[in-house]
């Protein structure tokens, strides 16, 4: 009872299919982001130190060049950049303050004001005030007298500093102070009184190895009108570095405040400085999607080295969530309210360790999505720990309650302990939701310490929202190659692996990077896709290579990654450093790519991405140091990488109350729907496609009115639902990627509306890119 039917539809696409044949499209250059945004100098305001919140607790002052702890005066301390070992820093604490006989009272603890970029420690008779700039720490006193003082005015100050202060008795200048080969470090500029009139009276200044000392003399005094403010401001007085430091950014971290919408939504930026090689911050900020509204929500500026920070954001709690190493034996984890504008008020949970002979380095952090999780964040690190004479190399992971504020047990991702028998490390995450709960997807890289001549392989598995494992792989396992900085992104049972690849298993750079498919549903063996090359770099020069930094997944098409990575190539006159991009397709292959910085003079940090499901674009932010040709020095900067400018467009006409759309058709979407609606319920359809338009009337088949409006190179049969409606996937090639335009038109079985039985829709001009 079904052969007429059956004979219709293959009538009909025989007829169509003679209308007319073209060439397929071809690729064409990816295109490349929009203009970076240069990010604000670091700047966030006053704040008290991470997790001190007692009235006596320090203020800091941060700025580009140099930060500022106040407590009972200050430690002024210069950026100084790698070049520098230790801290280069000078403390102040006030010791007296003199009108001629009588002493001012130095309250043991003066109240403190804290506003905007001035911090004053209030005394009964004067104000002992600091103003941050730009330029330096602006430090001043307010005098008050009642009656005419008998003697000169003296401010005196204990200094403590590994610096020596250029030689300086009694005289109106400034102070430079150098390090042991002789460098200046830093300066105090020369001290000026300004009475209440306005009036301006040079200071002079003293200076030994313990002691600061600023004067006006009974003779300038005596005409001056209280009160009066010992302003070095107006000299130019300034604590400031007259360094440029050599590398100022050292590691970026970048998260979306996925569940957020509209003018609310935070993009947030972690990231570390080098203040020297003993002294590194790190700071989160927040932006709006265009990378404007800057929001300062953390710092963490003591002087234990604070590095290699990782962001993410948990929806359920809506709290950005830090992970970072401090002083690389303490892995500290901080929770900061989305909605909380103002610094380092936040939860702290620090995961202490015991040993000193154990380091944690590279934590990485993820959220899960479902507020029914126990747990809802997963940190891992690398733990190495010195056993007698051999370093054994471990990854491990603990979950975290961000409302408790609670964690579990380390966490043994490998089926085994390392012990002497493994060496394992660089643990990258991927949260893993979607398939049967909550979890993650964490994978590292291992070889085997007692198998001679070894290789780095890839190694992986997923966790549920317990922490149980639940699946474990050899995920990348190379014939005579080694792996290098593993990065994994994805969702729901489809991810994306990418890593370096290099001969020599101790390089930190790759020769190239490689990155592959993996399908791996909860419960069940992963499969393994082929991988395709990103990227290669020849030559074997030492120093010169690749290296991946990160990897991000774009969770609306779910058929597309992007690829974060460093291209250094040293050798004859190239010098080169640069960072790149690549959006990667649904098999890896390479379907948009740029070049966010590239110079020979330029140090780079590593670029990390983070997917805006609202807006689609991928958000992006690196480092540099130095100057740059607008001024800039060791900025930040943040990008947008947007995805390829694919259209869909109608054209003609439906003969009939049916009408056809489609996906937005972006090259490498595995999931690109075509979708009919309007037809008659549980009838025989067939979608049309061509590379070309025509307009071909149907009337010679007694389907009055209906035209072909494309090209029938493909045809796809289709059989509606009860509600008239049909869809069909496609999935559009990522290697070479496929673009240009394709036209889509429906037919379908349209009983009774004409003598064949069958009508068009109007058609759909796709453009794919």
């Amino acid at each position: 009872m079904h052969s007429r039917p059956r004979f219709i539809c293959g009538a009909l696409l025989l007829v169509l299919a003679s209308a007319s044949l073209s060439p397929a499209p071809c690729a064409q250059t990816p295109r490349p982001p929009v203009s970076p945004a240069l990010l604000a100098d670091i700047a966030p305001p006053l704040h008290r130190a991470a997790g001190e919140e007692s009235q006596d607790a320090a203020w800091w002052a941060v700025r580009r060049d140099y930060k500022a702890e106040l407590r009972s005066g200050f430690e002024f301390i210069p950026v100084l950049g790698a070049e520098f070992q230790d801290r280069l820093s000078l403390r102040w604490t006030t010791r007296s303050v003199r009108l001629g006989s009588q002493s001012l009272v130095l309250a043991p603890s003066p109240r403190v004001v804290a506003e905007g970029d001035r911090c004053e420690f209030r005394h009964a008779q004067f104000i002992e005030r600091y103003d941050v700039h730009p330029e330096g720490l602006e430090q001043s006193f307010v005098i008050h007298a009642s009656e005419q003082p008998d003697g000169d005015l003296e401010v005196l100050g204990r200094i403590a500093t590994s610096l020596r202060p250029d030689a300086c008795a009694d005289e109106h200048r400034a102070v430079t102070f150098r390090d042991s080969l002789g460098r200046a470090i830093l300066s105090v500029g020369a001290a000026t009184a300004i009475d209440a009139r306005g009036r301006v009276f040079p200071m002079t200044t003293s200076v030994d190895g313990t002691t600061l000392r600023y004067v006006l003399p009974a003779t300038e005094l005596g005409g001056a009108t209280f009160p009066i403010t010992v302003d070095p401001l107006i000299a130019n007085t300034w604590l400031a570095t007259t360094n440029d430091p050599a590398a100022l950014i050292t590691w970026i971290d970048v998260a979306v405040a996925g569940d957020l919408a509209g003018t609310d939504r935070r993009i947030g930026v972690a990231w570390s400085r080098t203040v020297t090689q003993s002294d590194v911050d790190t700071f989160v900020s927040t932006f709006r999607s265009d990378w404007t509204g800057r929001v300062d929500v953390f710092s963490v500026i003591s002087g234990t080295p604070a590095l290699e920070p990782s962001l993410a954001f948990h929806g359920p709690t809506q709290q950005w969530c830090l992970a970072y190493s401090k002083g690389r034996y303490i892995v500290e984890t901080y929770f900061h309210p989305v909605t909380e504008p103002f610094t380092n008020l936040g939860a702290f949970l620090p995961l202490q360790f015991s040993s000193a002979w154990t380091r944690y380095l590279r934590p990485r952090i993820s959220t899960s999505r479902t507020s029914g999780s126990p747990s809802g964040v997963l940190v891992a690190y690398d733990r190495e720990e010195l056993v007698g004479v051999v370093q054994q190399r471990e990854v491990v992971g603990v979950l975290i309650d961000p409302v408790a504020l609670t964690r579990s047990q380390d966490l043994q991702l490998a089926a085994v302990p390392a012990g002497n028998d493994f060496d394992r490390n660089q643990v990258a995450i991927a949260e893993a939701g979607g398939d049967l709960g909550d979890g993650w997807l964490v994978v590292w890289r291992e070889l085997m310490r007692n198998v001679p001549s070894d290789r780095w392989r890839v190694h992986g598995v997923r966790l549920d929202r317990y922490g149980s494992a639940t699946g474990r792989a050899v995920l990348a396992d190379l014939p005579g190659a080694h792996v290098l900085n593993p990065q994994v992104a994805g969702r729901a049972g489809r991810y994306l692996l990418a890593f370096g690849v290099s001969s020599d298993p101790g390089s930190t750079t790759a020769s190239s990077i490689e990155a592959g498919r993996i399908d791996w549903p909860v419960f069940q063996i992963p499969t393994l896709l082929p991988r395709r090359n990103v990227a290669s770099l020849s030559g074997g020069i030492p120093g010169t290579g690749l290296v991946p930094s990160d990897l991000s997944h774009d969770e609306v098409t779910r058929s597309h990654w992007t690829l974060c990575y460093t291209r250094i190539a040293f050798g004859g006159l190239s010098n080169e450093r640069s960072l790149r991009v690549a959006m990667l397709g649904h098999s890896a292959g390479t379907v948009q790519s740029a070049v966010l910085v590239q110079s020979n003079s330029l140090q780079v940090a590593d670029a990390h991405a983070a997917f805006d499901p609202v807006t689609g674009a991928v958000m992006l932010a690196w480092g540099t140091s130095g100057s740059l040709p607008n001024g800039a020095r060791n900025p930040l900067y943040g990008d947008r990488l947007t995805r390829s400018a694919a259209s869909v467009s109608v054209t003609g006409a439906s003969c009939g109350p049916s009408s056809a759309s489609a996906d937005t058709p972006h090259a490498g979407h595995e999931f690109c729907g075509l979708r009919l609606s309007g037809a008659p319920g549980w009838s025989l359809a067939v979608l049309l496609l061509g590379f070309a338009p025509l307009a071909t009337p149907l009337d010679v088949l007694g389907m009055n009115g209906c035209v072909l409006h494309c090209s029938v190179d493909l045809s796809f049969p289709l059989v509606t639902r009860g509600d008239g409606s049909a869809e069909q996937i496609l999935a559009i090639p990522d290697a070479p990627p496929l673009v240009g335009d394709l036209w889509a038109q429906f037919a379908h079985q349209a009983t009774g509306q004409n003598p064949f039985g069958w009508a068009t829709t109007h058609a759909l001009r796709m453009h794919l890119e």
